[in-house]
């Protein structure tokens, strides 16, 4: 059978168009279903993603050996705003006012905070490395994790600290002015690969594996235990964040799911689409924009936005 040079050419065209719809940002309105995709370029993968001035705009921090690439794109049109050279380092958050970036190196480095003017990227303060208790030097570990309180005085920073035979985590909360230490709170949790801290500033969890443990910023008791599974398992989380309430925790797994958590009931309200992407890095990066309306997550390719209204 024969068929007119138009359909054929048609078709192809279709079909072309549908390959590039990922990459073009093109959206659907499918709720739990990805709604975009932002290219970032090459790279090992976009890993601490952050949602600033009010969400309009979504940045990713681009690791590297030499030096780290923070990218601000517009969430709408999806094209570069800003693009901020800074030293290498592990975790990142930006103020609410959107003008000041933390930034806190990562494991192989012995806990620097810094921050920087997010329109030039110059450096404004440094937080110590080390502090003592009790007379005795404290080398800070490395940073996991930062969170700004809502009127930006207070930078919550999670370290972990390895010793010979155990694992201490820690949240210190700092003065973003003075950069003096304010709190220090130990968490009380065996071991653990990271931590994902709570904006809103009441809870910080503890994840090992596939094993998630809330525990109360004030004094680190674990106040309940989410998930529980071999380490290896698909459930291994390899991303965690909170809504900005602090009352809504998101995970994402190995197997590319995405769920949603109640914290008071620790029951999972929402299951969410699977990112279509075999090849994520093993900390996709995950963030939730401030309206609770949209969740932004890394992977090799891109970053991905999902609606979860």
């Amino acid at each position: 059978m024969r068929f007119p040079s138009l359909h054929l050419k048609s078709s192809f065209l279709l079909y072309f168009a549908l390959l590039l719809l990922p990459l073009l940002g093109v959206r659907s309105v499918a709720n739990g279903q990805i709604i975009g995709r932002i290219i970032r370029g090459g790279g090992s993968g976009s890993r601490p993603i952050a949602f600033l001035d009010g969400g309009k705009t979504l940045a990713g921090l681009q690791l590297s050996r030499d030096i780290n690439v923070v990218t601000l794109w517009d969430v709408k049109t999806g094209k570069v705003k800003h693009v901020l050279d800074v030293p290498v380092m592990q975790a990142f958050a930006f103020s609410h006012s959107g003008k000041t970036l933390a930034m806190g190196s990562g494991a192989q480095f012995t806990g620097e905070v810094q921050l920087r003017d997010v329109a030039t990227g110059k450096l404004k303060k440094s937080m110590p490395k080390e502090r003592y208790d009790s007379g005795e030097k404290v080398v800070i570990g490395p940073v996991f994790s930062l969170a700004f309180s809502n009127d930006d005085s207070t930078l919550s920073v999670g370290v972990i600290r390895e010793g010979e035979y155990s694992i201490a985590g820690e949240v210190l909360l700092l003065d973003t002015s003075t950069g003096k230490r304010r709190h220090t709170t130990k968490i009380e949790s065996e071991t653990f690969d990271s931590l994902a801290l709570c904006p809103a500033g009441q809870i910080v969890a503890a994840i090992d594996g596939a094993e998630i443990k809330l525990c109360s910023m004030k004094t680190g008791k674990v106040q309940r235990s989410l998930i529980k599974n071999k380490k290896h398992s698909p459930n291994y989380v390899d991303g965690a964040c909170f809504s900005p309430n602090g009352q809504t925790f998101y995970t994402s797994t190995r197997d590319r799911t995405i769920k949603v958590w109640n914290i008071k009931t620790g029951v999972v309200t929402k299951a969410l689409a699977k990112v279509a992407e075999p090849y994520r890095p093993f900390d996709p990066g995950l963030a939730v924009s401030p309206d609770g309306k949209m969740l932004a997550i890394g992977g090799k390719m891109g970053i991905h936005l999902i609606d979860i209204r």
